[in-house]
């Protein structure tokens, strides 16, 4: 199999083990920009993904610490604060002054309000509110 061809390895019980399946992943062009405001900072091992139909944003003051995962079309207000380990699926809208401690993931397409807080090691699956803190 070819680096980019997905197959099952021989022997494992299933149908047509060893054998290429009929479909492959296909590549979507991310052909947006990224945009970051005044004084933004970027921690080391960061990753900011182009948008494919929005630039991806990041708001003026924001501070993202290191290894946080930004995705495609992800927006993020001004003077947000967020910490290390952070995933943010694609798509997700931030608000102004979020504060996300370490180790979060937040699920794609969410919508995160001013001012809310999310807690170091939670998963957000759900639209938080402004103002709201949450955990878990």
């Amino acid at each position: 199999a070819s680096p980019h061809t997905a197959s099952s390895p021989p022997g494992d019980g299933k149908e047509g083990a060893g054998k290429e399946r009929e479909w492959e992943p296909e590549r979507k062009e991310q052909g947006r920009r990224v945009v970051l405001g005044d004084a933004v900072e970027l921690g080391a091992n960061t990753t900011v993904d182009r948008g494919s139909w929005r630039d991806t944003v990041i708001g003026r003051g924001t501070k993202i610490d290191n290894q946080v995962q930004v995705g495609h079309n992800v927006t993020i207000g001004s003077g947000c604060l967020i910490c290390a380990q952070t995933g943010i699926a694609g798509s997700c809208s931030l608000g102004d002054r979020v504060l996300i401690g370490g180790q979060v993931g937040i699920a794609q397409h969410l919508t995160i309000g001013n001012s809310a807080r999310i807690a170091a090691k939670s998963g957000v699956v759900r639209h938080v509110p402004e103002n709201a803190s949450v955990g878990g």
